[in-house]
């Protein structure tokens, strides 16, 4: 049997390198970085679409493409997870650059750290996906979690900063606030705590679901930045207020909507 592996990884490379290099929010993106403008807001919403890029290109895959209509494992791992690690490559970069700009902004005297790829949560998915009978079954996975799996990377980015800066003596705090009428999981994690408290819980104040809405923040000096949208705020109320705002916009969602989010936070608990 032919293995197909080559030619569908080569279609997702193509695809997702062309849109990103000719996609003009990504190229400013770069001259932000360049020019020392670039921030963890803009850096969010880069790690967005460098995501769904990825997404649309795994969407070039079709279910008669495969051997038997099924994304085996070995397929699998042989597309899928190097894609992946294609996209980490181009957003942790990015997300590192960033950090070192809010370090020379924060007059913080650190080198700034990449994260490491979460080569876990791409398993995960993979196994998800390898267990449908068919691919189209299962090809939702290389959508929503992969564009949220993206998004992470800036996340993590700023947890392992967090924690570098924190053994250097550099005290942060962190906030989640849950949503209402969120998982009993984000309710139970939702509160303030010292860097310490954070590492001692697992992390877990970072950790996202597939449309979790809730906030995290991040405080050092006088800035406040939410560490899932990545907008700076100037102080605690003017935060609340958006996530606020944010909340409204949610309660504005249809019916048809508001349960296809509920669908998935149910399937990526």
């Amino acid at each position: 049997m032919t293995d197909v592996s080559p030619e569908l990884l080569e279609t997702v490379r193509t695809a997702y390198s062309g849109w990103i290099e000719a996609d003009p929010g990504i190229n400013a993106m770069y001259k932000r970085i360049r020019d020392g403008t670039a921030t963890f807001e803009q850096a969010n919403k880069f790690a967005e679409k460098s995501g769904q890029f990825l997404a649309r290109a795994f969407g070039l895959i079709e279910q008669d493409m495969l051997p038997d209509g099924k994304m085996y494992y070995n397929i699998a791992m042989n597309v899928v997870m190097p894609a992946c690690e294609m996209n980490y490559n181009v957003v942790a970069e990015m997300a590192q650059q960033v950090m070192k700009l809010e370090n020379a902004r924060n007059n913080v005297p650190l080198g700034a750290r990449i994260a490491k790829m979460g080569r876990e949560n791409i398993e995960n998915i993979i196994d998800k996906l390898v267990a449908y009978e068919t691919y189209d079954e299962g090809k939702w996975l290389l959508n929503e979690p992969i564009i949220n799996n993206s998004i992470t990377i800036v996340d993590d980015t700023i947890k392992e900063n967090v924690e570098f800066q924190f053994k250097s003596g550099i005290e942060a705090v962190i906030e989640r606030v849950a949503v209402a009428g969120c998982c009993d999981w984000c309710n139970d994690i939702a509160g303030t705590y010292d860097y310490s408290d954070v590492k001692n819980r697992g992390n877990d104040v970072y950790r996202r679901h597939n449309y979790c809405r809730c906030m995290v923040l991040y405080r050092k000096a006088n800035r406040i930045t939410n560490a899932h949208s990545k907008v700076d705020y100037a102080d605690a109320s003017a935060a609340m207020s958006a996530w606020q705002r944010s909340l409204s916009n949610r309660a504005r969602q249809t019916p048809r909507e508001r349960l296809a989010a509920a669908e998935s936070r149910r399937q990526n608990r």
